[in-house]
C-alpha cells in the first residue's frame, strides 16, 4: 500500500513539474494579417462589352449601332479631391498577352500604347475634379458627336454624356474590341500602380498576380455592367438603373457621400 502511495506521489511530482515547464515556452509568434489595400479615388464605374442588337445598342450616339465601335469604359474620380489622370492607362487582357506573351513575359505598363491596335489607351494631362467623369469609347467606323480627345489632348465636358470627358480608342479594325464572353480591364496609374480590374467570363489571358482590386462582372448582361459606389460589385445596368441597357457619362456622385452615385441615362440617340 505505501509502494502504491509513492508511485502515485511521483507521477504528481513529474506531471506537476512538466506542466510548470510547458507554460514556460515562449508563446507561439501570431503573424499580423496583411492591411487590405483602400479602394482608389479613381475607378471605372461602366463598361459596355456586349453591345445590344438593334437600335438600342447605339450608346455613342453616331446614329447606329456598331458591335465593336458603341463599346466604352467609363472612369470617374470618387474621392473628394481632384487627381491629374494624365498617363493613367487603360488595357484589356487581349492586349496584355499581346505585351507579355499571354503572361509569359514581364509586364511593363510604360510600354502601354494608344497606337488604335488594341483596347489599350494612355490618357493625356487631364484633371479630374470629384464627382468628374471620363468615357473611353472604342470608336470604330462611327464616333460620339461633340468634342472628342486622343492621347494627345483633352476633351472639353460633353454635354451629350452627362459633361464627361470623351475619348475614343479609333482601332484599326474591329477585332480591336472587348470580349463578349470573357475579358478584363485594368486600369493603371502613371506610376505603374495597378488600380482595380475589372473582369468578367473566362478570358484566355489571366490578369497579373498584383491586379489591384478585382471587381467580377455578369456575363450577360443585357447593356453594360455598372457599379454603385467605389466598393461595390458589379451588375447587370439595367437591374440597377430601372431597365436601362446603359448610360454613358452618367454617373454623378451625390452631394452627400463622395462615394456613392446615380446613374441618370441619357436619351438615346439624342439630335
Amino acid at each position: 500500500m505505501m509502494r502504491h502511495a509513492s508511485a502515485v506521489l511521483l507521477l504528481f511530482v513529474y506531471v506537476s513539474f512538466t506542466s510548470g515547464f510547458a507554460q514556460e515556452a515562449p508563446p507561439k509568434r501570431i503573424e499580423p494579417m496583411p492591411m487590405a489595400r483602400p479602394p482608389a479615388d479613381i475607378v471605372i464605374t461602366e463598361v459596355l462589352f456586349r453591345v445590344p442588337r438593334g437600335d438600342s445598342g447605339d450608346a455613342n450616339g453616331d446614329g447606329r449601332r456598331n458591335a465593336t465601335g458603341d463599346e466604352f469604359i467609363e472612369i470617374a474620380n470618387l474621392g473628394e479631391k481632384p487627381v491629374n489622370i494624365g498617363g493613367y492607362r487603360l488595357i484589356d487582357s487581349n492586349s496584355y498577352a499581346g505585351l507579355t506573351d499571354k503572361g509569359k513575359r514581364p509586364f511593363n505598363a510604360s510600354e502601354i500604347k494608344a497606337d488604335g491596335k488594341g483596347v489599350s489607351f494612355v490618357f493625356p494631362e487631364l484633371e479630374l475634379a470629384p464627382g468628374e467623369v471620363v468615357v473611353l469609347f472604342n470608336g470604330f467606323e462611327g464616333l460620339p458627336p461633340g468634342d472628342i480627345g486622343t492621347w494627345q489632348k483633352a476633351a472639353a465636358p460633353n454635354p451629350r454624356f452627362g459633361t464627361a470627358r470623351v475619348f475614343a480608342l479609333r482601332p484599326e479594325d474591329k477585332f480591336a474590341a472587348l470580349g463578349d464572353k470573357g475579358d478584363w480591364v485594368m486600369l493603371i496609374t502613371d506610376s505603374g500602380e495597378i488600380l482595380e480590374t475589372v473582369r468578367w467570363g473566362s478570358p484566355e489571358t489571366q490578369p497579373p498576380a498584383d491586379s489591384g482590386h478585382t471587381r467580377e462582372a455578369p456575363t450577360e448582361p443585357a447593356g453594360s455592367v455598372a457599379r454603385r459606389n467605389r466598393t461595390s460589385g458589379f451588375q447587370d445596368h439595367a437591374e440597377l438603373y430601372g431597365g436601362a441597357l446603359f448610360s454613358p457619362g452618367s454617373f454623378v456622385p451625390k452631394p452627400s457621400d463622395p462615394g456613392t452615385a446615380v446613374s441618370r441615362p441619357r436619351e438615346q440617340n439624342p439630335r
